[in-house]
């Protein structure tokens, strides 16, 4: 439907266009102007009179003739040049045109186009017209047609520029949109040359031994000695706890006997007489009566002997135990933050490190004993306790010794850390969250070729890939978790 209206908008501008462009048909008149000379004076048959006025004239035709043959011709030559370029122009068009319906480039350029095309048409059939009558014309209107050739050739010319300017901007779209189909991903190979992770290749292997480790030597961390401590502390608690809960059963317990010792009952004395005056008189006096319940009394004295050793035989000793094993763990964890130099020079706004790869036999014993005591705290918090003292205090000295682990870590030690944290149950992140850091390198430029080989940025990646591959074993760590929420 737009091609039939542009089609029929196209041949009404042309014929409006002929009907003011086409010259009429030259008269006697004007003929009597161009040669100077009254139609009388041409021979009429055989009633010519005047041979020397005849001769005269036809003289001056031929001169006449003979200029307009060589502007005709002129006017010929670069029509007929016009007329390739517009043929060219309107070839390079419909190309283009058939570029547009395939690609679709904007509108607006198109429509442009078209509009262009058709006005070069248009003037070429006027041209044509005007060559075919340009000897009925006269010398200024020839002057005038001379003249059009030249701008029409300027239009034509921008015109043909702009075209090949389009062709080229689709040619251009169209390479764009084939190199877009035929790319194809790197291969692993590629992709190694261009950046290659050490750590990232090592994580497997690395979460793999952490599991086993884990798994395999759970007995004999309950042999460490922070693991009895706090096995002990957590004892003590739980008989605190209990002793506490049974301590306030018998102060409620004394409180309901002790309103049963004496009851009181409600009794009343009715008197009658008579008045000095004769008549009767009734009065009556009520009061209470408390009886002595003498086996409330018993079990009064029964429930306040079990307070008074409760309170000072178990509760206390338990209080002192508890607070006793309390200090040993806060003093164990402190023994252990400082045994080693570089933890005891460690300030207290150092930031997170991230130290070169050790050998295990280079490793120091104190940084050996740092983990052990952060893998025995990591496991209790794995446990389901109702005791929130417990809770806050084994996840305070957790803390310590991660503040001092990250300072003095290397890859090993940050993803030990992110293995532990993964593995424990949900909320983790509540109170786990600032023992995931990021170590910052420090501000040293020139020492690295490539800013890919960073063992910061190595670190980042892997670190990444720990958290969002799947958390191998984590069940097997959540076993007693799911075991006493099943129950």
């Amino acid at each position: 439907m737009e091609k039939q209206k542009q089609k029929k908008k196209r041949d009404r501008t042309r014929h409006s266009f002929l009907e003011h462009q086409i010259p009429d048909a030259p008269t006697l008149e004007e003929f009597e102007c161009l040669l100077e000379e009254s139609p009388t004076n041409y021979p009429k048959g055989k009633s010519v009179e005047n041979i020397e006025s005849e001769l005269h004239s036809a003289a001056i035709d031929t001169e006449v003739y003979e200029k307009e043959a060589a502007e005709r011709a002129a006017n010929e030559k670069k029509y007929s040049q016009q007329g390739e370029m517009t043929k060219e122009i309107l070839l390079l068009a419909e190309e283009s045109q058939d570029e547009v319906d395939t690609v679709q480039p904007c509108l607006t350029s198109d429509t442009t186009s078209n509009e262009q095309i058709n006005q070069v048409e248009v003037e070429l059939q006027v041209s044509t017209i005007q060559l075919i009558d340009v000897s009925s014309a006269t010398s200024e209107e020839t002057s005038q047609t001379v003249q059009k050739p030249e701008n029409l050739i300027k239009v034509k010319t921008q015109c043909l520029n702009k075209l090949f300017k389009e062709k080229e901007i689709l040619e251009i779209k169209k390479n764009s949109a084939n190199m877009f189909k035929d790319a194809k991903p790197f291969t692993e190979q590629q992709l190694a040359s261009l950046y290659h992770n050490q750590e990232l290749m090592l994580v497997d292997a690395f979460v793999t031994e952490f599991t086993d480790t884990q798994l395999r030597c759970a007995p004999l961390r309950q042999q460490h000695r922070l693991h009895e401590l706090l096995m002990n502390y957590l004892r003590v608690r739980n008989h605190l706890i209990t002793n506490s809960y049974e301590l306030e059963r018998l102060k409620k317990s004394c409180r309901e006997t002790q309103k049963q010792i004496w009851c009181l009952e409600k009794t009343s004395e009715t008197e009658a007489g008579e008045c000095q005056d004769g008549n009767p008189v009734t009065a009556t006096h009520e009061y209470s009566v408390a009886h002595f319940n003498q086996q409330a009394l018993v079990a009064l004295n029964r429930t306040l002997s079990a307070i008074k050793d409760t309170l000072h035989d178990s509760q206390a000793l338990y209080c002192y135990e508890a607070e006793s094993l309390r200090l040993q763990i806060e003093h164990y964890v402190q023994r252990v933050t400082r045994s080693f130099n570089e933890f005891a020079n460690l300030s207290q706004t150092a930031p997170a490190n991230l130290l070169p790869e050790q050998s295990p036999s280079q490793t120091a014993p104190q940084l050996v004993e740092l983990r052990m005591c952060v893998t025995v705290l990591f496991n209790f918090q794995r446990r389901i306790l109702k005791d929130g003292k417990f809770v806050t205090d084994t996840r305070e000295w957790l803390s310590k010794l991660v503040a001092v682990l990250l300072r003095v870590a290397t890859w090993q030690d940050h993803l030990f850390l992110l293995n532990h944290i993964l593995r424990c149950p949900g909320g983790v992140m509540n109170w786990a969250k600032s023992f995931v850091q990021v170590p910052v390198p420090l501000k040293v430029s020139g020492l690295s070729s490539s800013p890919f080989n960073d063992p910061y940025l190595d670190h980042m990646i892997a670190t990444f890939a720990v958290i969002l591959l799947p958390i191998k074993d984590r069940d097997k760590f959540l076993e007693q978790v799911k075991y006493k929420t099943k129950r």
